[in-house]
C-alpha cells in the first residue's frame, strides 16, 4: 500500500517564534487590574487609561428646564455620564394621611429646632421621593427585559438618605394652610402637603453616578417651582393659582456637592493610588464608588465634609481623605458657578 503524501503540509521551523501580543482593549478586558496598574505605573506622572491623571476633574455641563411637563427639571452631563431629572409636585391633603392629628402651626419661627420637628413631617409623611432608574443600554451591564436592579434601588437609597442627612429642604416650604377670613387673629390651619417626586433616568452609565446623579438632582429641585396653593372651604380641597408670577420657588438650606473616588492598590498595599472622579472602569476593579460630600455656606472660611460613603477593600487615609475633601471644594465652587450661569444669575 502506497504511503499518503506529506508534500501538502508546510514545515515549521524548530526555532521559530511567532511574538504573541494583545491589543489594549483586548488586555483591559482580559487583565483589567493589569492593564491599569501598567497604565498608573509606566512613567513618573501616573496617567490612568482615560488620559487622566488621579486627582484630574472631568468638566460638568448642565441644561435646566429639560423637560415641559414637570415642575423643575435638568439634564447633566459629567464625562461619559448623562443623567435627566425631574419633579412633579403632586397635593397630599391631610385627611388622607394614616393617625394624622390636627394642628395649628405657623412657620419654623415657632420651633425650637427647625431640623428636627419640622424635617421629622417629610419623612414621616414621605413628601420627598427619590426614585432612580438606569436606562436600557445605558451600560453593556444593563441589558433590555430586566427588572429595577439592587443598584438602582442602592442608589435610590442613599440619595435619600444625603436628602434627610443634610436637611437640603425644609417642610415649612411644601406646607398649604387656611386661614379663616372670619378669624384674622387665630392662627392658619395645616389642610395639605406638596409631595415632592424626584425622578432620576440614567441615560449613558460612564461612571460617579451618584455624584452625576445627586447634581442632577440638586439642579432640578434648584427650578422647580410651586404653584400658589390656598384651601378653598366651599371645595373642601386646594385649589392653585395658574398664574406663574404667583409661583414659588423650592428654597434649598445648602449645597451639598459630592465626588466621587475609588482606592486602588496592588502588592498587598505595597503601590496605592486614589483616582478621583472614577469612570465605570476603574469602579469596576476597585469594587465600587466611594464618596465623599462637602457644602459651604455663606459666612464660613471653609468646607464641611457631610458625608464619607466608602466602598471596595482598599485602605484610604486621613491624609488622601483630606486630599480628597480639598478637590471636593474645588468642585464645589465648579459646580456652584456652572449652577449661577444656568439660572442666569451672575
Amino acid at each position: 500500500m502506497a504511503k499518503a503524501s506529506n508534500s501538502l503540509k508546510t514545515p515549521i521551523p524548530a526555532n521559530s517564534s511567532a511574538p504573541f501580543s494583545l491589543s489594549p482593549s483586548a488586555l483591559a478586558t482580559v487583565a483589567p487590574t493589569s492593564f491599569l496598574q501598567a497604565h498608573l505605573s509606566s512613567s513618573s506622572l501616573p496617567i490612568r487609561p482615560n488620559g487622566r491623571t488621579p486627582a484630574t476633574l472631568r468638566p460638568i455641563s448642565l441644561n435646566l428646564r429639560s423637560l415641559t411637563h414637570t415642575n423643575g427639571s435638568s439634564f447633566i452631563r459629567l464625562g461619559d455620564t448623562s443623567v435627566v431629572c425631574g419633579v412633579r409636585a403632586e397635593i397630599l391633603d391631610v385627611k388622607d394621611i394614616a393617625n394624622y392629628r390636627v394642628k395649628r402651626t405657623t412657620d419654623a419661627s415657632t420651633s425650637t429646632s427647625a431640623n428636627s420637628e419640622f424635617d421629622f413631617e417629610i419623612w414621616q409623611n414621605d413628601l420627598l421621593v427619590p426614585n432612580l432608574e438606569l436606562n436600557t443600554g445605558c451600560s453593556p451591564s444593563h441589558i433590555p427585559g430586566n427588572p429595577p436592579s439592587s443598584f438602582a434601588q442602592s442608589l435610590s437609597h442613599r440619595l435619600l438618605t444625603l436628602l434627610r442627612s443634610s436637611h437640603l429642604i425644609s417642610a415649612s416650604d411644601l406646607k398649604i394652610y387656611f386661614q379663616n377670613p372670619l378669624e384674622p387673629s387665630e392662627k392658619p390651619i395645616l389642610k395639605a402637603y406638596w409631595t415632592l417626586y424626584i425622578d432620576i433616568l440614567v441615560l449613558s452609565y460612564g461612571g460617579s453616578i451618584f455624584s452625576a446623579s445627586w447634581l442632577a438632582m440638586v439642579a432640578a429641585l434648584t427650578d422647580t417651582v410651586l404653584p400658589d396653593a390656598r384651601w378653598d372651604v366651599d371645595l373642601e380641597g386646594v385649589i392653585c393659582d395658574s398664574e406663574i408670577v404667583n409661583a414659588k420657588k423650592v428654597n434649598l438650606k445648602g449645597m451639598p456637592v459630592p465626588l466621587s473616588f475609588v482606592g486602588f492598590e496592588v502588592e498587598g498595599g505595597k503601590n496605592q493610588w486614589v483616582l478621583l472622579d472614577s469612570d465605570e472602569f476603574e469602579e469596576a476593579i476597585c469594587g465600587g464608588e466611594s464618596v465623599v460630600v462637602v457644602d459651604k455656606k455663606a459666612g464660613e472660611g471653609g468646607f464641611r465634609v457631610l458625608r464619607i460613603d466608602k466602598t471596595g477593600d482598599s485602605v484610604v487615609g486621613g491624609k488622601e481623605i483630606t486630599e480628597i475633601a480639598t478637590k471636593a471644594g474645588e468642585r464645589w465652587e465648579h459646580w456652584t458657578d456652572i449652577l449661577k450661569k444656568s439660572l442666569g444669575k451672575d
